[in-house]
């Protein structure tokens, strides 16, 4: 787990894990460890796991490019206000408040919105 990130002078981000620092360069850092460090410093998490009557805004879709298309064409982009309003059983659809409209997408679907919550 990643515990701080900085950049230094010389173009290097240095990670700090369980107490023993590495430096990688920027240009090597794999979109896994862009991600875990965006999870860490905003308190993201996928849209399936926000809790019904929960808010949030959309950080960023990590999904292919037809998919999110899709999402992108139903009003959901990033700095979007988005509400959970129920969830279906067993991995089943959501149903979310975004601009006024209520939308319902599966489960699969929204697992690849990430979301920033307060």
């Amino acid at each position: 787990m990643i515990t701080s990130l900085f950049t230094s002078n010389n173009n290097k981000s240095r990670f700090f894990k369980k107490n023993n620092p590495k430096v990688i360069s920027q240009h090597r850092l794999s979109s896994h460890q862009v991600a875990e460090i965006d999870h860490e410093a905003n308190k993201l998490l996928q849209l399936t796991l926000l809790k019904e009557g929960n808010e949030g805004e959309i950080a960023y879709i990590k999904a292919g490019r037809m998919a999110t298309q899709r999402l992108n064409e139903m009003g959901l982009v990033p700095k979007t206000r988005i509400k959970m309003l129920r969830k279906g059983i067993l991995k089943g659809p959501v149903e979310i408040l975004v601009r006024n409209s209520r939308l319902a997408i599966g489960a699969g679907l929204a697992s690849k919105i990430y979301v920033k919550t307060r």
